[in-house]
């Protein structure tokens, strides 16, 4: 069996040479660890795949079915590609097999205790979502294993989870361009490509749709942790619409204000869960790490009407919600700015142990986004929502992608 080791390169996959294996290892953007080379991190991936002796443990159904470690097929031809280095996971892209179809799959490894108890959190918290809802906007786990350290006795090892791969999706972050600042979308084979009018809309429509449509109405739980500069939400083409996925789900819970609480109205977490989603939404990094961004008020419709379509699409599976869409508006509408700012006074806290840079950001900006959500539920059409919740069918949402 022969494993080519790569990175990707502007011209395709670059193959390392021995001097590029003795290299550190990036932990993050400027961060190298201390005794850890490029050379273990693929020798911990090789023996992921193909060693005996490593206990893999089975995380779903279609394990067997997709791909069944170790690798053990002297014909077959593999390639593990080092994609990303992000602050918590290093993804690695593996791909190959015999003669036919090559197979993509990806494996996520993290090697610090924050990162590995997070992808343990992200794996069971993406197995409750798919048993929920199935497959289409989140990544199937397959397997599971720790992996010990090429370090020496002692060294922390790797934990490393098998999953699938997003084909053609790509993180998007805003960047900045002919003196304005808007998005850009890493398509690599493309050469990354500014998101026109329309895709923009798209991008913040499909972030708040999963958002809602992830949402337990019982519970109250909702998917937390999530920031755009993490790019935990990626875009592909589906057909001519623009596609939004989730790659990670590091916290699936409650607020706090609601945690355990019985006699809840309902209709206060949902409300709490759209101001959430409006106020997150807006924070990216340029380029994905540089200084934080704040995206302008055009994203708050579109959000405000994802929002809406996954509560539609919820409320077609009969998924147990307090209000439609329609109800959802006329709870918003009565809310003016400043109360809008006196609800969101209850949620910056949440946001103190996150990226404190993003939450200085919202501190600075939130009267000014209270005054631009106002405006956006205001304009919106309450006539055009209700009327969308009478006409929805009980079978699979016009619009759902």
């Amino acid at each position: 069996m022969k494993i080519r080791c790569c990175i990707p390169g502007p011209d395709g996959d670059w193959e390392l040479r021995a001097a590029d294996l003795d290299t550190p290892f990036m932990l993050g953007p400027g961060a190298a660890h201390p005794q850890m080379t490029v050379g273990d991190f693929f020798e911990a991936v090789k023996s992921f795949l193909t060693a005996d002796e490593v206990i893999r443990e089975p995380l779903s159904a279609a394990y067997g079915e997709e791909m069944l470690l170790p690798l053990q097929d002297a014909g077959e031809r593999w390639l593990i590609r080092m994609e990303k280095h992000g602050a918590f996971y290093h993804v690695a892209c593996v791909e190959g097999g015999c003669l036919g179809p090559r197979r993509r799959l990806a494996v996520v490894s993290a090697l610090e205790e924050t990162g590995k108890r997070f992808l343990k959190d992200d794996v069971r918290n993406i197995g409750r979502l798919l048993e929920k809802r199935g497959g289409g906007d989140l990544p199937v786990a397959y397997c599971m294993a720790e992996i010990h350290s090429s370090c020496g006795e002692g060294k922390p090892g790797w934990l490393m989870v098998l999953s699938e791969w997003l084909e053609d999706c790509h993180e998007w972050h805003h960047t900045l361009g002919e003196g304005t600042s808007h998005i850009l979308i890493w398509d690599r084979a493309g050469g990354g490509r500014r998101a026109d009018e329309a895709e923009y809309a798209a991008i913040y429509r499909g972030v708040s749709r999963l958002l809602a449509l992830h949402y337990n109405p019982v519970t109250f739980e909702r998917i937390d942790l999530w920031h755009h500069a993490a790019g935990d939400f990626v875009v592909s083409r589906f057909g001519d619409d623009l596609r939004v996925r989730l790659t990670t789900v590091r916290r699936y819970e409650s607020m706090p204000f609601f945690a355990g609480e019985s006699g809840v109205d309902p209709r206060i977490p949902l409300v709490y869960l759209f101001l959430e989603s409006a106020l997150k939404t807006r924070c990216d990094r340029r380029d994905g790490t540089g200084e934080v961004v704040w995206a302008e008020d055009d994203v708050l419709g579109p959000t405000l009407d994802g929002f809406c379509l996954g509560l539609r699409e919820k409320e077609a599976d009969r998924d147990a919600l307090p209000e439609n869409a329609g109800h959802l508006l006329e709870l918003l509408k009565p809310f003016s700015a400043e109360e809008l700012l006196q609800v969101y006074s209850s949620l910056l806290p949440l946001y103190e142990r996150e990226d404190p840079e993003e939450l200085r950001m919202m501190q600075i900006r939130l009267p000014e986004h209270c005054r631009a959500l106002f405006r956006t539920i205001q304009s919106a059409s309450l006539r055009a929502f209700q009327a969308a919740d009478r006409a929805q069918p009980a079978g699979r949402p016009a619009g759902r992608p």
